[in-house]
């Protein structure tokens, strides 16, 4: 073969094991981008794929997409006096219900750690007493039900303590 004096030039098949070398180090590269720079691609700034806590999540992924609408709990509406678009923790997280029934059976809207008297849990289940209103979302609204996914997300935040700030490891799956 020519070319330069003294300089080594790869043959053909020199060139397909260092392939076959690169393209079996694929799976080992892929798991090292997922172990280490995936996780520092989280930075929870308005707008990045993951969130920075749970609470985050649940409002970009269910409040806003499926409640806060102009007529539900946007902050226009504001239906049964809840507004999940504006303060939406602060609205929901150990406040006491609109609804008299609920309120007066001791539930609040969110009762961190306690599904039982979470009036949301309640609600977004189909799990309600005679005068507590209607299931969320209101299918009547053109809304359907939330994923199961979604709903068990909810759930493992309240059960973990309904925190505004964290992640819940394993939440919604």
């Amino acid at each position: 073969m020519g070319g330069a004096p003294g300089v080594e030039y790869a043959s053909y098949e020199g060139i397909l094991t260092m392939a076959k070398t690169f393209s079996s180090l694929m799976p080992v590269t892929t798991l090292l981008f997922v172990l280490f720079l995936a996780p520092s691609l989280s930075l929870g700034h308005e707008g990045d794929p993951f969130p920075g806590s749970t609470f985050e999540e649940i409002q970009q992924e269910i409040f806003t997409q499926s409640c806060a609408l102009q007529s539900c709990h946007g902050s226009a509406a504001q239906a049964g006096g809840l507004s999940l678009e504006d303060d939406t923790y602060h609205n929901l997280v150990g406040v006491p219900p609109a609804n008299a029934t609920a309120s007066a059976s001791g539930k609040l809207l969110v009762a961190p750690g306690d599904l039982d008297n979470s009036f949301l849990w309640h609600k977004i289940n189909a799990l309600l007493e005679a005068g507590e209103g209607a299931a969320m979302p209101l299918e009547t609204q053109g809304l359907i039900a939330l994923r199961p996914d979604l709903v068990d997300l909810i759930g493992d935040w309240i059960l973990a303590g309904a925190l505004e700030e964290g992640v819940v490891e394993g939440a919604g799956g």
